[in-house]
């Protein structure tokens, strides 16, 4: 009866194309980063935490995918669990599933993108803000079989706003690193700003610094990450644009002067 079950499944083994012979499974690598610090919403986090942990066990319940589930929570909640990711060993049949949870923004410079996704910070690293889109983009070159990202954070328009955190995949990385050459090696002259005009304030808060230096800092990350013949005149202009449309006490508008050649 053994001999005639054994051949049973061999025969729909090769039927339906099924190896017999047991093979490594592939596997759902969630990463979960929970802002579990998170002022007014921390509370919440936790139990988002204790559903998704639920709902990812289930997952593997029915598909028999292994699970491979990394949480960052707490002081752990930071942008760092990008290292983590970049050392996990991802096979080209594996699923990648990815969770934010905690405070979100976006500034007018996403609009001016074109990105409709939310960015997020930390509650003990506010000053490394995250694109959703940019992370997601870096999981895909990882080249998974399957990717899923979601976040569960605002995405509603912020006057302070941390610079952002620059997450490249490895193709992107190559163009980062020759933009970021355009801009530092194969330029020269002077490039002069202040963040307003003469009789205006410049604003800074307390705890995330000055609004024209982290739009500075956004916009050149923007520009080496995206631009195809990045250039200062374009950071220089998205920079006052980006202070420009902030509602602030009163009005500031940087000023600056761009007289650069490119070799």
């Amino acid at each position: 009866m053994k001999n005639t079950l054994l051949s049973l499944i061999l025969v729909l083994a090769l039927i339906f194309g099924f190896s017999p012979i047991s093979s490594e499974a592939a596997t759902l690598h969630a990463f979960l980063v929970l802002d579990t610090q998170a002022e007014n919403i921390g509370d919440g986090v936790k139990v988002n935490e204790k559903n998704m942990l639920n709902a990812i066990q289930k997952i593997g319940d029915y598909t028999d995918l292994e699970l491979n589930i990394v949480t960052f929570k707490g002081k752990e909640a930071n942008s760092s669990f990008i290292d983590k990711i970049e050392k996990t060993e991802i096979d080209a049949d594996d699923v990648v599933l990815f969770f934010w949870s905690g405070h979100g923004y976006r500034t007018l410079l996403k609009d001016w993108y074109k990105n409709p996704w939310p960015s997020f910070s930390f509650h003990n690293q506010w000053w490394a803000g995250m694109d959703l889109l940019d992370i997601t983009k870096y999981l895909e070159s990882k080249n998974p079989r399957l990717v899923i990202a979601l976040a569960e954070t605002c995405n509603s328009y912020t006057p302070i706003a941390p610079p952002m955190y620059s997450v490249a995949s490895r193709a992107g990385y190559v163009n980062i690193r020759s933009n970021y050459q355009r801009l530092f090696l194969e330029s020269s002259g002077t490039i002069i700003a202040s963040s307003s005009k003469p009789g205006q304030y410049s604003w800074i808060n307390r705890t995330k610094g000055g609004h024209f230096v982290n739009a500075f800092i956004s916009s050149l990350n923007h520009e080496v990450s995206f631009a195809k013949d990045p250039k200062w005149e374009s950071v220089m202009k998205k920079t006052k644009d980006n202070v420009k449309s902030l509602k602030l006490g009163t009005k500031q508008v940087p000023q600056y002067e761009v007289n650069v050649i490119y070799h």
